[in-house]
């Protein structure tokens, strides 16, 4: 779910359509461990999330941003740029753990909306898209095909989506 929201606030456009797997595929659980899913956006842009998990080892979690001239990978603690067929760090002033910072950013910011009527960087059309594309996601897997998204709104402030 955060790498997900992480990729469609960094692309900032609405998602089209969803392609997913995801499921109990790498051993035997009670609980998911493995989901992949590839996002179509506006402008013919597209994003692969990917979380996986397991037994023995660490778990995977990187979001990645495709691009004609350049790619982004964000994992939990670094960012990566992919150019002229080559990865590099990039060397930024972030914390040790940039999901959870992030994810401790966006907490703060709700509670300064509570408490200080402050407006959030993430409106609700925005978490509305993001869990549109998650019920999609759903859809896809036991489908086992695309599902296409009608997109409302058109960046962060105003991301909404119905499904079709």
């Amino acid at each position: 779910m955060h790498a997900l929201d992480r990729l469609m606030w960094l692309m900032d456009a609405p998602v089209h359509s969803v392609s997913a797997v995801i499921g109990t595929h790498l051993h035997d659980q009670q609980a998911d461990d493995l989901a992949t899913l590839f996002l179509r956006m506006d402008g013919g842009l597209s994003g692969l999330v990917g979380s996986y998990g397991y037994r023995q080892g660490g778990p995977l979690n990187s979001t990645h941003i495709l691009t004609e001239a350049a790619s982004l990978r964000v994992m939990p603690d670094r960012l990566d740029i992919g150019c002229n067929d080559a990865w590099e760090t990039l060397t930024l002033p972030i914390g040790k753990h940039l999901m959870l910072d992030a994810l401790a950013e966006e907490w703060r910011d709700l509670r300064a909306w509570c408490r200080e009527g402050q407006i959030p960087q993430v409106q609700s059309e925005f978490a509305g898209h993001v869990m549109d594309v998650v019920f999609a996601a759903e859809q896809s897997a036991k489908e086992g095909g695309e599902i296409q998204l009608a997109v409302l709104g058109r960046n962060r402030g105003s991301g909404g989506s119905a499904r079709l």
